[in-house]
């Protein structure tokens, strides 16, 4: 495997156990939200991720579900920036 390959395999694995820990958490602190985005899942919807960096330094990443038509639900928002932790909202 190359180190490329390696980079790929860890980043995949890396966001399959974040998808995992977000819903772990909003089963938890939001049953009846975390019941929708199950259905919209099991009727052909997505996790989407969508990750983005600042030039300050700021990374701010966006877990949403997608349903068969389209449309697009933020389920999680995750800010980092220099000098914090993880700003989950």
């Amino acid at each position: 495997m190359s180190k490329t390959e390696k980079t790929i395999a860890e980043y995949q694995a890396s966001v399959k156990n974040l998808f995992q820990a977000t819903f772990d958490l909003l089963r938890v602190e939001n049953p009846q939200h975390y019941a929708g985005c199950s259905l919209v899942l099991n009727s052909g919807g997505i996790v989407e991720l969508r990750s983005c960096a600042m030039a300050g330094g700021v990374l701010e990443t966006v877990i949403s579900v997608v349903d068969a038509a389209g449309q697009s639900e933020e389920v999680c928002r995750l800010e980092v920036g220099p000098g914090t932790g993880t700003i989950l909202h």
